[in-house]
């Protein structure tokens, strides 16, 4: 992601979005489907019920979780 994107590792927590545009770009569709395995891990790790959302993305899953852990 870094040579290709620009995206070194420990930017990832501040860009999302970014992160998430350029796994799409490097794995296509299948970004998605990462994408959702990371949120589920995630939601998992801090034992937080994960719940599907439509039209929710990555940034929109850690961003709840992050809520969700501050309460």
């Amino acid at each position: 992601l870094e040579s290709e994107h620009g995206l070194k590792r420990e930017e990832i927590p501040e860009k999302l979005e970014d992160f998430a545009l350029a796994l799409s770009a490097l794995l296509g569709e299948g970004a998605k489907v990462l994408l959702k395995v990371m949120a589920k891990r995630l939601y998992a790790r801090l034992e937080l019920n994960f719940e599907e959302k439509p039209g929710w993305s990555f940034k929109n899953y850690v961003e709840e979780a992050m809520k969700q852990e501050i309460k």
